[in-house]
């Protein structure tokens, strides 16, 4: 049975899956998996919804305007998420999910916020941020992926970062 922790800021009860387990070796390989690619220790990953939808997502191909398997895009990948692992409704395009979040500074990132990109002069990538700098978006050129915020790319594209709440 799970452990609940105390709750999150957007009121969502956060449990950690690892503590009713017997030990490490009971920690299901996906959440081995997840701990490597974010380089943190497995205990610290309490959020299997979070773990399992990105997950399922993994690899899906990069659409614009998708929104399914076949391919998405990075609002609609994170309009998804935030509804299945926060469920919060956020708007379909980057631009209103970054006016609909509550600016905050980036040296503030928690699990579920999102941060935004710009190639020009407004807001055209949206992800989720998950931990450890590291955030889950629909990238244009590997599909659905964990990329590091300060991979030279992605830090010099960085506009802003926003907390969201129901």
């Amino acid at each position: 049975f799970p452990v609940t922790i105390g709750m999150d800021d957007v009121g969502q009860s956060q449990t950690n899956y690892i503590a009713e387990m017997p030990g490490i070796e009971y920690t299901p390989p996906i959440v081995f998996r997840y701990a490597v690619l974010l380089d943190i220790e497995v205990e610290k990953l309490n959020n299997r919804k979070l773990i399992e939808y990105v997950h399922q997502w993994w690899g899906v191909p990069y659409r614009i305007g998708g929104s399914s398997m076949e391919g998405i895009d990075c609002s609609g990948f994170v309009k998804g998420i935030a509804a299945e692992t926060f469920g919060i409704e956020l708007p379909r395009t980057s631009r209103e999910q970054a006016d609909f979040s509550r600016g905050i500074d980036k040296a503030e990132l928690k699990e579920g916020d999102l941060v935004f990109f710009s190639q020009g002069r407004s807001i055209s990538h949206v992800g989720m941020y998950i931990s450890n700098n590291k955030f889950v978006h629909a990238s244009t050129s590997m599909g659905v992926v964990i990329s590091d915020l300060d991979e030279p790319y992605w830090k010099r594209r960085f506009v802003s970062a926003g907390r969201i709440s129901p």
